[in-house]
């Protein structure tokens, strides 16, 4: 029967019934006599037909021969290669002959019935770093073909479905010899043959799954009569897929003709044509500009349209050659940040500079495909643009790491490392060159002249300018029989210059000044430079470098020295010491170093006065012989930026409603925002669920602490009228203001102060605006930012969401938060609220739901005090470095009575980029485990958030955390051990975030059996990465040699105040150890029985280390955490004490990571110290007290009687005994929460 209502689209296969909407006019030609009429009959009939009639004819129709009847078949198929968004008339011209070439029903293209429907298929899994593999499609398709019938003229549908069923099975079958199906043939001839390159290939498993549910047919229509019919035929028309519901009689009343002439139905659905989609959707991309980033190390390729990424993800990598041409273009690899933008590194491209000419090819990208007409994307043509250099220019800044006295005897010389420096566009310097000189008291050099050592003198200091001419590296070293000839001809200055330039013409030249003395001082030396900056509102780390010289052959584990720091205000950044102010240290005092550690000087946030010059002196003492030495570094505090924020985000507001925009959370950089009572806290309350947090402070002077205008900041705004075009941009179309109503004075303000804007939006009226606020400080810092508000005649939700006012870690863990409030009076019957992505390309093409730790909708009526909160949190590394994002949340609300309106706020954000461009280098590249020192440097790192810290790792261990240091000296590394069941170690994590170059196919050949990473840290805790690697070879140590030279390493670390040292050498012996005890089978190590021991005086190393060199860092609480996994790998070596002691360490570890946090992006903190407490569940302190008995070890007078009380119940119950536990009588279980015990 006809269905009773039509169809709202229609289905993918045309039916010969009428189509749901009528065209614009009645056909007047003449259909084939099963179609409905066209018109209504000349009179009703005397009884209404049980279906349309056809047109009636004036004469009998004609049937001028017999034709063949038609079956319509559907099916569908996977195909591996390619993605929807890629898909394109090449694929489905590459598709449609390959089906015809395998298929004995279909015998052309022109079988195929309307468009293919191309979806994608389903997402597979993603490697470590989050690189999903090749992208599928499911590509559905129906044909007509011709059929036979048998001898009672009818067609056998069954049997043509299960011939065609089995041909598509039989063509996506995989043939076990060559690996390829039929169709995977016939797709790659198809391909080479027209010239494609398409390269796909069918997915066996999946198609024939799909095979099965969507096969299909229908009859397609009746053989045609073979004599004149007398008369309009009655047969009901058939439709490929029966109908739902019966429609109705086509009569109004039983007699009558229908109300309205019905026209004529079309066949086939009208298709518009590919020349009319490509002029309404544009040409594909061009290339629209490229420029250098701030760095000079990557460009950004900025296309003028949205495109397909070359079927590429976002954040993933490629050489950059797929897509675009430039000089050298072989050595630069990209990824896309969004649809419109490319992002290559050119750092290694020697030949590209600014004006040379970037070049998008020529048939590699396509519009980006928002709708179903994907096969009438044509690719682009080759479009070039001359690279526009950075602006401004990135600035050259030479940093030295020396110490400001040396004693000349010392036997290792000077070596001044200047690699940190900045600004070299992550490429070798242009020019690099070292001067050296020195300077003395005039009489002193008269007396060398005199003693006959002034002529020695003059030697060593040309020798050293001539090596310093020659020298290009960024390491300059003098020898000890050079310094020692300057100081006796009387010099006592050595003056080092250094002058750098960059690739794009920036020049600097420092100076750095060092006195040679001729005692036995200790050297000492900041990390990371004499110059150095901070802000206010961070928490400052100044690192030191010393030990006791060894001018009197001690070892290096006998040269520790004692800590001291004195702080200093300058007026004047050149005054002369004698006008330096030194502060007070203590509690009521003027600072306080908050390092445990105190080969660190640590300050709190707000410590220090913005915009003035402070110096830090580090005072290294030899308590042997009572020497001393100094070395200082100037501190530079920035004027930190006013930051203007207005609350709730861009959102739709009811026209009735009071509207309220508020900036009291604009913030100054140096003022605090705690004013001890939490109201004013933006890092606690930025972006809370309340627009207006601020309170009043009470006799606080304005500018003493909080935000907005406790803060002391002043604020002006400005109203804009916006024209929204067609295409959804929005344009300014002038001032809310008039003449006699000025913005925002009068009526606007009448509920209004400084910091925030109430007003009714009638005084607006519907329509969109755009609100500015300037937020200022009283020394005219200032900045500005604006909301755009959409004022609406219907009472929608009130939705508001958190702001960013940074540029946020797309590493982290992100939060926006969102409120929704229904308007008063309406009874809900459902309110759905939904996040989406409104712009932006997340990482590795991921949707928002893949990547959300929330729900993205909520449904129901069901409310919170009459509000919902929605918050959306992001997973860690969901966004592309560099990329900005616009998060939209929708709430749809339907009340009682079924009306239903849609609220709607918006955020945007936007990711910074990594540290990039650089390398890391290891020497030797091979050496023997745990004795050959390695030594490790950084080079060439660029970040838009500098200064840079660089830490180095393994696979199992942190090597360093970082600092600012790029060099790290004397590591000693283990032949790898595998990891599986070893508690706490890293298990070859990589960071999540962490990008690093490809390595060439000789580079990867050439990999030694240790990786080594350098982690390169920015001032916001984004993470780049290189790697390198060495071969580690194994060592045959007897147990007394290992013993000796892991304590010559603790000795060594623990003389140096090196926290990291001493991790790195518990990780490397540890697992030398363990090997030896764990594995009888790979026991590398002869007289074994001494290794408990030793792991037991590991294990207490690394407890003393945590104690007295940790500092309340999450980075060294990781590393920390880590290290504790190496020697109690195997837990049952390790004696009763050790055991408890690594125990009781985890404990106190992770009460640490509590108190401090677990640092940004990913972190090891966590799963490391799980994995600590799995591996000890595994040593005898576990053991039941059938255990403890037939092994004999007292292990249940340790677990009850020890002083960690620790208690284990079985069959018995536990009990406070005494103020500890016990196991008592048989009972019900008896739990602990966490930390429940001392």
């Amino acid at each position: 029967m006809p269905t009773s209502l039509p169809t709202s689209l229609p289905t993918s296969l045309p039916t010969f019934l009428p189509t749901s909407l009528p065209t614009s006019l009645p056909t007047t030609s003449l259909p084939p006599t099963s179609l409905p009429t066209s018109l209504p009959t000349p009179r009703p009939t005397s009884v209404p037909t049980s279906a349309p009639t056809s047109l009636p004819t004036t004469l009998p129709t004609i049937s001028f021969a017999p034709t063949k009847p038609s079956l319509t078949l559907t099916s569908a198929l996977v195909l591996d290669g390619t993605s929807k968004s890629s898909w394109n008339a090449a694929y489905e011209e590459t598709f449609k002959q390959s089906l015809v070439d395998v298929s004995a029903l279909i015998e052309s293209t022109d079988d195929f019935v309307g468009n293919l429907t191309v979806s994608d298929g389903a997402r597979r899994s993603r490697t470590r770093r989050r690189r999903l593999q090749d992208a599928s499609v499911s590509v559905s398709f129906v044909v007509r073909v011709d059929v036979d019938t048998g001898e009672d003229g009818a067609v056998d549908i069954d049997s043509y479905v299960t011939a065609f069923e089995a041909e598509l099975v039989s063509a996506t079958t995989v043939d076990e010899q060559t690996g390829v199906s039929p169709l995977d043939i016939a797709l790659q001839a198809t391909a080479e043959e027209k010239g494609y390159e398409v390269k796909i290939t069918a997915d066996q498993e999946a198609s024939h799954s799909m095979i099965a549910t969507e096969t299909g047919g229908v009859e397609s229509s009746r053989p045609p009569t073979a004599a004149p019919s007398p008369a309009p035929s009655t047969a009901q028309p058939t439709t490929p897929r029966p109908t739902p519901k019966p429609t109705p009689a086509p009569s109004v009343t039983p007699g009558n003709p229908t109300a309205v002439p019905v026209p004529a139905p079309t066949l086939a659905p009208t298709i518009e044509s590919c020349e009319k989609v490509r002029e309404r959707t544009g040409p594909p991309p061009d290339v629209d500009s490229a420029r250098f980033s701030s760095t000079g190390a990557s460009i950004l390729v900025d296309l003028d349209a949205a495109s397909d990424q070359a079927g590429m993800l976002a954040g993933e990598y490629f050489p950059c050659a797929e897509l675009l041409d430039f000089a050298d273009v072989d050595t630069a690899e990209c990824f896309w940040v969004s649809a419109t933008q490319i992002y290559a590194e050119v750092n290694k491209a020697l030949d590209f500079v600014p004006g040379e000419n970037v070049t998008l090819r020529a048939n590699t990208t396509m519009l980006a495909c928002d709708d179903d007409r994907c096969e009438c994307r044509v690719r682009n043509t080759a479009s070039s643009v001359p690279a526009d250099p950075p602006d401004p220019l990135p600035d050259v800044e030479p940093v030295f790491q020396v110490p400001d006295s040396i004693a000349v005897c010392e036997e290792g010389g000077l070596a001044v490392e200047a690699s940190q420096s900045i600004g070299s566009g992550g490429r070798e310097w242009k020019q690099l060159v070292w001067s050296v000189n020195a300077t003395g008291p005039p009489e002193s050099r008269a007396a060398a002249k005199v003693n006959g050592t002034w002529e020695n003198a003059t030697e060593a200091l040309e020798s050293m300018q001539h090596r310093a001419a020659n020298d290009t590296s960024s390491e300059f070293t003098a020898e000890a029989t050079e310094l020692q000839a300057l100081a006796n001809g009387g010099f006592d200055t050595l003056v080092l210059s250094l002058a750098l330039e960059n690739f794009l013409g920036s020049t600097k030249t420092e100076s750095v000044e060092m006195k040679l003395s001729t005692k036995s001082i200790p050297s000492v030396l900041i990390v990371g430079g004499a110059n150095q900056v901070a802000k206010v509102g961070n928490a400052l780390t100044v690192e030191a470098s010393g030990l006791a010289s060894g001018c009197d052959g001690r070892s290096k584990a006998q040269r520790a020295v004692d800590y001291a720091w004195n702080l200093y205000r300058l007026d004047g950044v050149d005054d002369p010491e004698e006008d330096w102010t030194q502060l007070a240290e203590g509690a009521s005092a003027d600072f306080v170093n908050v390092a445990a550690n105190k080969r660190y000087f640590q300050l709190d946030p707000f410590s220090l006065d913005s915009g003035t010059t402070y110096v830090a002196r580090a005072e290294a003492t030899d308590t042997k012989y009572d020497l001393s030495n100094t070395a200082d570094v100037y501190l530079a505090v920035g004027v930190g930026s006013v930051v203007a924020v207005i609350e709730g985000g861009d959102r739709v507001v009811s026209v009735q409603d009071e509207l309220q925009l508020d900036a009291s959370s604009s913030f100054d950089e140096d003022i605090n925002p705690d004013c001890g009572d939490g109201a004013g806290d933006w890092r606690a309350n930025f972006g809370r669920r309340r627009l207006a947090h601020n309170d009043a402070h009470g006799t606080r002077t304005a500018g003493d602490c909080g935000t907005g205008d406790d803060a002391g900041l002043s604020f002006s705004w400005i109203c804009e009228e916006l024209e929204v075009r067609d295409d959804g941009e929005k344009q300014v179309n002038g001032s809310c203001a008039t003449d006699t109503e000025p913005f925002p004075t009068g009526v606007w303000a009448l509920k209004s102060d400084k910091q925030r804007l109430i007003f009714l939006g009638t005084w607006l009226g519907t329509g969109n605006y755009r609100f500015t606020v300037t937020a200022a400080s009283a020394d005219a810092r200032n900045s500005t930012t604006s909301v755009d508000i959409e004022l609406i005649n219907e009472e929608p939700s009130k939705v508001v969401v958190s702001n960013f006012a940074r540029k946020v870690n797309a590493a982290e863990k992100q939060t926006i938060l969102g409120l929704v409030t229904p308007p008063d009076g309406v009874t809900i019957d459902d309110l759905t609220t939904t996040w989406t992505l409104a712009e932006g390309d997340l990482e590795a093409g991921q949707t928002l739901r893949e990547v959300a730790k929330t729900r993205v909708e909520l449904q129901g009526a069901d409310l919170a005090s009459g509000q919902r909160y929605h918050d959306l949190v992001l997973s860690l590394g969901a966004m592309v470095p560099g990329g900005t994002y616009k998060f939209l949340l929708t709430a749809t609300l339907t009340s009682e009575t079924g009306d239903t309106t849609e609220g709607y706020a918006s955020v945007s954000v936007s990711a910074s980029a990594l540290p990039s461009a650089g390398v890391v280098a290891a020497s030797p590249r091979k050496g023997l485990e745990l004795e050959t020192p390695f030594e490790l440097v950084a080079s060439y790192w660029v970040g838009d958030e500098l200064p840079l810290k660089y830490g180095y790792e393994t696979d199992d261990s942190v090597l360093r955390t970082p600092t600012a240091n790029p060099k790290l000296a004397d590591v000693r590394l283990s032949v790898p051990v595998a990891t599986s069941g070893r508690g706490g170690g890293r298990g070859g994590r990589l960071l999540r975030r962490a990008r690093r170059r490809r390595l060439s196919d000789e580079e990867e050949a050439a990999r030694g059996n240790v990786t080594l990473r350098v982690v390169v840290v920015d001032q916001v805790g984004a993470k780049g990465q290189g790697e390198t690697s060495v071969v580690v070879m194994e060592n045959v140590l007897e147990a007394e040699a290992l013993a000796n030279l892991t304590n010559e390493l603790l000795d060594n670390a623990f003389a140096a105040a090196d926290l990291s040292a001493v991790c790195s050498a518990v990780s490397a012996t540890s697992s030398a150890a363990v090997a030896a005890v764990g594995d009888p089978s790979r026991r590398r190590l002869q007289g074994a029985d001494d290794e408990p021991s030793l792991l037991g005086g590991i294990v207490g190393s690394l407890a003393k280390a945590a104690t007295e060199l940790m500092n309340a860092d999450p980075d060294a609480i990781e590393q920390t955490t880590v290290a504790v996994g190496g020697p109690i790998a195997d837990p049952r070596a390790l004696d009763d004490n050790s055991a408890f002691e690594a125990l009781d360490m985890v404990n106190g570890l992770s009460a640490s990571a509590g108190d401090v946090g677990l640092g940004s992006g990913e972190s090891s903190t966590a799963d490391a110290a799980a994995g600590a407490v799995s591996s000890m569940l595994g040593s005898a302190l576990f053991d039941t007290p059938e255990d403890a008995a037939s092994t004999g070890n007292g292990t249940r007078r340790r677990l009850t009687g020890s002083a960690y009380p620790y208690c284990q119940c079985c069959e018995a119950a536990c009990a406070s005994v005494g103020g500890h536990w016990e196991c008592g009588e048989a009972g019900p279980e008896f739990k602990l929460d966490p930390f429940s015990l001392d």
